[in-house]
């Protein structure tokens, strides 16, 4: 139920609005982008391993090795810290973060697409997994619409490195 609220959090939705027809239709998108991973049968036991595969697709991970779920995890992990350290993502958040807290509404807009096209980094923006900024959560959203499975891979790492989190909250590597 934690990791519910979490992912009902992560996109700025309600858990007890599940009847807003907003959550729901973005719910739906996830929810069936998943189900697409589980053989049909989504629940408590296929979901982790769904979003993993579904993350190790959209990070290019090569499938010719048969993973564990916890091999496969950490193989995440490690490709979300390669990134995070290169020059070109700190550039690409910087950029992305200006866009989406500008507060001209026109800006946004007309700025986005190319975020979207140049997507190559967007499964790693911004993983805090408790992060309140509603612009954020906006963005989120909308990933979530259009690219489901981009936005299922950055809820998984969002959870996989909030998992990791030590007591004081920073996240181990």
């Amino acid at each position: 139920m934690e990791d519910l609220k979490k992912m009902y959090s992560f996109l700025g939705l309600s858990l007890y609005r599940k009847h807003s027809s907003a959550n729901k239709l973005i719910v739906y998108k996830i929810i069936k982008t998943i189900e697409e991973y589980t053989c049909g049968k989504l629940n408590g036991t296929t979901i982790v391993p769904a979003m993993a595969e579904i993350t190790a697709e959209q990070m290019g991970i090569p499938r010719l090795k048969a993973y564990t779920l916890n091999e496969l995890i950490e193989k995440i992990l490690e490709g979300y810290n390669s990134i995070k350290s290169s020059g070109d993502f700190a550039a690409y958040v910087k950029n992305v973060k200006e866009i989406v807290l500008n507060r001209n509404q026109r800006y946004y807009e007309s700025q986005l697409k190319n975020i979207i096209l140049e997507g190559k980094f967007l499964i790693f923006y911004n993983p805090d997994i408790d992060e309140r900024d509603v612009k954020i959560k906006r963005f989120r959203r909308l990933i979530a619409l259009t690219f489901p499975k981009v936005c299922v891979a950055n809820l998984f790492i969002s959870l996989m490195l909030s998992k990791r989190c030590t007591g004081d909250g920073t996240a181990q590597n």
